[in-house]
């Protein structure tokens, strides 16, 4: 399996917000107090146009969405000589996480 990783378009959106949901069910387990029902909704569209904040992909050969990773540059003011980039969020699908590490 061919593995690409690219900057996500807007047609991965609603994918992308599964994927959260996926990823902040999957924290259930060491915080019982998520929401069992929660579902992301129109989380990830707000960063698209904003210079300082990137989610990008993994997509197989036949443009299946197999994970994603957000971060974004942080400015702490004059907290830090320069600015910060902060991962905040990676999921891979379980099905595939195996497979990203064996290539």
């Amino acid at each position: 399996m061919e593995i690409f990783i690219k900057k996500a378009i807007k047609d991965d959106i609603e994918e992308i917000n599964n994927l959260l949901t996926n990823l902040i069910q999957d924290e259930r387990q060491y915080d019982i107090n998520i929401n069992k029902n929660y579902a992301v909704k129109n989380y990830y569209e707000r960063f698209f146009e904003k210079k300082d904040y990137c989610v990008i992909v993994a997509k197989d050969e036949n443009n299946n969405i197999l994970g994603y990773g957000f971060g974004f540059i942080m400015d702490y003011g004059n907290v830090y000589d320069n600015k910060v980039a902060q991962l905040d969020a990676v999921y891979i699908k379980p099905e595939y996480r195996k497979k990203l590490l064996d290539r």
